[in-house]
């Protein structure tokens, strides 16, 4: 989609602080959008490199988007955005990269934690010009993928107090509205920007702030207004606000099921945008544009009883609507459960769990029916009570089997395997063995990249695979030495390297000297410092035999040029001291001249 497309240019002409579906083209032009100081450098890198943006939700990661975008479209460079959370799957992306390398276009990836599949293609395909944004990675997330890597070393937007009193001093320009310091201090502690924008936005016909309005009564007031057109348009708002909040898509089909709401409101709603309808293998699913708006909305629901009241009663729990909710759409929808568990939060989970009548029974329907094994769902299961698991025990092992045969991502069948082994499914070895160590050779060798090879093994050592020695030897030199030459980081490479080692591959050794120059190339070439220091700690914990020489190759400019921060030349002096780097003097004056932040 072009970028003026998305921004609906001249399909919307009055500007806003803040509108629920995020800032128009005509906010960006009229200035009610302020510009955010890491802009210019988003755009100098973006003309020579892979750029990646990360932040919470509500921090102004789509906004910058908007503005990159924007200002680069009145240069008259062509820009195309994938939002996913509106998309779901991405058809031709080989011609998609052909097309904007034929007119020297931008690709912008947001929200693309949602879709990393799409997001590894286009990141290990388009060498610059591309930008990606997304959610924060936590390590409790469970094994970072490369795209996880990208995100937690790229750009973090913060929502600091400099922006936020440069949106305060746009908007007093714009309005010419004033209020006291006392009112200007709430709104610095505001905790995101899209709620200050909110909160600027209930003012915007104001002359003077005396007193700040409720932003949950102004939500109301909104979804109230949006009643007058759409008679049901808060019992709709309220379930999608519920699961949102989590970034988790509800069916169409709950609403209209369960809450009986006809699918003529639910069209309205879609073509006025107050929320967005995705298909996902065949299935319609709803939800608001924006995480953060969900949870301003879920909270009002909280707030005000009355809000949302018929839904409210249809569904609730021992009076908990929203336990209520969440126990309903997993029975409705099972497939759907190892999603929801995998986004609630951990605490939600326990309270739903403890309030279900039989939650064995709940969890072997979820596992029979569900679709969807990832990794963020291992730690979630790890951490119950293996009693809620015993009726998995009854599922046949010729079930998971199957699903495990139907399967194409080798994340996700390592991800089935580690919750069964974890949960305590008694039938986990016979399964093994029913796979049978040419089925685990054939998705190794069908790796796109050395992280997914690391990712295979190291859930294998994990679920304490005992034929793991008998893979080893049906995966010679030349495979490893072909996957690892295949990566696009540095990071990966060294992940392989530490399991390999750690399973004590017999040619770990040979491998290693088939590797010599490249890996020489690699560090050369890498323009990220933290991919350069974890692959030489990681060089440094396999014991590999020609560490010295190969840092001592390497000229203390080359060293100097990749460190950006104080944080970075710290930690590259160490090792280097450690290693016994000939050059370190020299290193250390072109860095003490160097402009470090």
């Amino acid at each position: 989609m072009l970028i003026e497309e998305y921004l609906k240019k001249d399909k919307e002409n009055k500007p806003h602080f803040f509108r629920f579906e995020g800032p128009l083209w005509i906010d960006f032009e009229k200035g009610y959008i302020v510009e955010r100081e890491e802009t210019e450098e988003i755009l100098n890198k973006l003309e020579k490199e892979q750029v990646f943006i990360t932040g919470e939700p509500g921090s102004g990661k789509s906004t910058i988007l908007g503005i990159v975008g924007y200002k680069l479209r009145n240069k008259n460079k062509p820009v195309f955005i994938l939002p996913f959370k509106e998309i779901s799957k991405i058809e031709k992306k080989d011609e998609i990269i052909k097309n904007l390398e034929k007119i020297n276009g931008y690709l912008f990836l947001d929200d693309v934690h949602l879709n990393k599949e799409a997001g590894r293609y286009f990141k290990n395909n388009m060498k610059r010009r591309i930008l990606f944004s997304g959610r924060k990675p936590t390590e409790k997330e469970g094994i970072m993928d490369e795209i996880d890597q990208k995100l937690k070393n790229g750009i973090e937007i913060k929502p600091d107090n400099n922006t936020k009193r440069k949106i305060i001093e746009r908007f007093k320009e714009i309005t010419k509205c004033s209020f006291a310091k006392e009112i200007e201090d709430t709104l610095l502690e505001i905790g995101n920007l899209m709620l200050l924008s909110l909160q600027l936005e209930a003012h915007i016909n104001d002359r003077e702030i005396k007193e700040l309005k409720p932003i949950h009564s102004q939500v109301k007031d909104y979804i109230e207004e949006v009643k007058k057109s759409i008679p049901e348009a808060d019992e709709i708002f309220l379930p999608i606000a519920l699961f949102y909040q989590f970034e988790i898509a509800i069916r169409k089909d709950f609403l209209k099921s369960e809450l009986g709401i006809k699918e003529e409101a639910i069209s309205k709603m879609v073509e006025k945008r107050e929320i967005s309808e995705i298909e996902i293998n065949n299935r319609k699913y709803l939800s608001l544009y924006h995480s953060q708006v969900a949870e301003v909305f879920f909270q009002t629901y909280i707030e005000f009883d009355d809000l949302g009241s018929l839904a409210k009663k249809k569904l609730q729990i021992d009076s908990d609507w929203i336990l209520g909710f969440l126990e309903k759409y997993l029975d409705k929808f099972p497939e759907e459960g190892n999603y929801v568990v995998s986004r609630i939060n951990f605490d939600l989970l326990l309270k739903l769990l403890s309030k279900l009548p039989d939650t064995p029974s709940l969890f072997k329907k979820i596992f029979e029916k569900s679709e969807y094994f990832w990794t963020d769902c291992v730690d979630k299961y790890l951490e119950l009570e293996k009693d809620n698991f015993e009726k998995v025990n009854e599922i046949p092992l010729d079930t998971f089997k199957e699903k495990i045969e139907k399967l194409e991502d080798p994340y996700e069948i390592i991800s089935l395997l580690q919750i069964l082994k974890g949960i305590g499914y008694k039938e986990i070895n016979e399964l093994l063995n029913r796979l049978n160590v040419s089925f685990f050779e054939e998705i190794i060798k069908k790796s796109k990249d050395s992280f997914e090879a690391y990712f295979i093994l190291e859930g294998l050592i994990e679920i304490n695979y005992k034929d793991i020695n008998e893979l080893l030897n049906k995966l010679n030199v030349s495979f490893f030495e072909e996957i690892i030459k295949k990566s696009k980081g540095l990071l990966d490479v060294g992940f392989l390297l530490e399991t390999l080692k750690e399973i004590e591959y017999k040619e770990i050794n040979e491998l290693l000297n088939r590797l010599n120059d490249y890996l020489f190339e690699e560090i050369i070439k890498s323009g990220f410092y933290f991919e350069i220091d974890f692959l030489l700690k990681s060089l440094e914990k396999i014991k590999y035999p020609q560490l010295n020489e190969l840092i001592n190759k390497i000229e203390p400019t080359i060293f100097a040029r990749k460190i950006k921060t104080a944080d970075e030349k710290e930690k590259l002096l160490n090792i280097l001291e450690k290693l016994n780097y000939l050059y370190l003097e020299e290193l250390k004056k072109l860095l003490s001249s160097s402009n470090i932040k």
